[in-house]
C-alpha cells in the first residue's frame, strides 16, 4: 500500500494529528528531512511537520482555473507579459 506523506506535493492542504490528538491543517511547502514542512498559518507562518507516524489527510491543490490568465493579444498592456516582446 502506498504512503500518505508519498502523495504529498507542495501546495497540498495537510492534516496532521499531534501528540495531545487535536487535528492541525497547513499547505505543504517542501520536502524536508524530517518529512514535509506545512505553513500552518498564523501571523508569521506557524512551521509544521508531516510525517508517516502524524499524517492523516491530504487534500490536493486546485489546479489554476483557465480564465485566470490574460489574454496575450496585441492590446495585451501586461507589463511581464512575454507575448509583448515578440
Amino acid at each position: 500500500m502506498a504512503k500518505l506523506v508519498d502523495a504529498i506535493r507542495a501546495g497540498d492542504r495537510v492534516t496532521i494529528v499531534n501528540r495531545f490528538g487535536q487535528l492541525s491543517t497547513g499547505r505543504a511547502v517542501m520536502r524536508g528531512p524530517a518529512g514535509w514542512v506545512l505553513n500552518m498559518g498564523g501571523r508569521h507562518g506557524t512551521p509544521g511537520i508531516a510525517t508517516e507516524e502524524n499524517t492523516t489527510k491530504v487534500a490536493k491543490a486546485r489546479k489554476p482555473r483557465a480564465s485566470s490568465r490574460h489574454c496575450c493579444g496585441d492590446e495585451c498592456r501586461s507589463y511581464g507579459c512575454a507575448e509583448r516582446f515578440r
